[in-house]
């Protein structure tokens, strides 16, 4: 099945933005779903299981419960819920889905995909990411890539297959060619070192209050030089780009930068944390 433009898959479109809108959200900025879904009074819990994805529990005297792999890559968590989020409001009933690799998808996981990937990248707020930075969203270059999909807090996999199936602004030799990209070589030419760590790009027009990592993450901010205040961050140094950080400890520190204006909450969480998403940021 492919990522056709239903009438289906308009509803799932128009759900999204009716959601955001719902919530007080505008169209453009990103969100972080797990907060959403607590204003949405929708439970998010993590688990410790590698065969299923993440699960959407109701029912009759139920309240509506998300339940997410705590072994999944942070950015693959985040889209996880956000589609699980969308099984509750597509009213799809209890959903378990489970870890499959290059199966077919079944039409309701489409279109909760169809759902997640607008709810978390409008085109509105895609378009606006690129142009506030003086790039043109047809055209990306890896590192680019890398800072949207931080901006938003997904994969970059997921934000390529989004321009290119979703919203039809990247053509398929372009997707494919941008998917060989490797991590690993990205970060090694962003922090001029090797590095097997996840990597999160701050810039100077990051909306979001705080970012959201793992202990063990790096964060990089950019450009100039920033500080850090607080125990669940230190700076390990700076590169061309900017400064870098990594999580050490659960909890939430402060990021400031001249060039950032305000300073950005970081907010850590254990690796792997179990339990409800509401207290994953609380110190050992």
């Amino acid at each position: 099945m492919t990522y056709r433009r239903s009438f289906d898959a308009l509803r799932a479109i128009e759900l999204a933005a009716e959601v955001r809108d719902d919530a007080g959200l505008d169209f453009v900025s990103p969100i972080s779903i797990f907060d959403l879904c607590e204003v949405l009074n929708v439970s998010v819990r993590f688990i410790d299981t590698k065969s299923a994805e993440a699960i959407y529990c109701a029912g009759p005297g139920l309240a509506p419960t998300i339940i997410v792999s705590a072994l999944r890559p942070p950015q693959r968590r985040f889209f996880n819920c956000a589609h699980e989020l969308g099984h509750h409001f597509l009213e799809h009933g209890f959903t378990v889905d489970e870890f499959q690799s290059g199966a077919t998808q079944p039409t309701n996981e489409l279109l909760a995909d169809t759902f997640a990937a607008h709810l978390l990248m409008p085109r509105l707020g895609l378009a606006n990411a690129f142009v506030v930075r003086g790039w043109d969203i047809k055209e990306p270059t890896p590192f680019q890539l890398l800072v949207v999909a931080s901006h938003f807090a997904i994969g970059m996999d997921t934000l390529i297959t989004h321009l290119e199936r979703g919203l039809n602004l990247l053509t398929s030799p372009q997707a494919d060619r941008l998917r060989k990209v490797r991590l690993p070589v990205l970060r090694a030419e962003i922090l001029d070192r090797a590095e097997a760590a996840r990597l999160v790009v701050v810039d100077k027009d990051y909306s979001l209050p705080s970012v959201d990592v793992d202990v063990g993450d790096l964060i990089l901010a950019a450009p100039g030089n920033a500080t850090c205040n607080g125990p669940s961050i230190r700076h390990e140094g700076s590169c061309n780009t900017g400064s870098i950080f990594r999580a050490i400890a659960p909890g939430t520190s402060d990021i400031a930068s001249s060039v950032h204006g305000l300073p950005l909450i970081a907010r850590v969480s254990r690796k792997p944390y179990i339990g409800l998403a509401k207290y994953r940021f609380l110190e050992e």
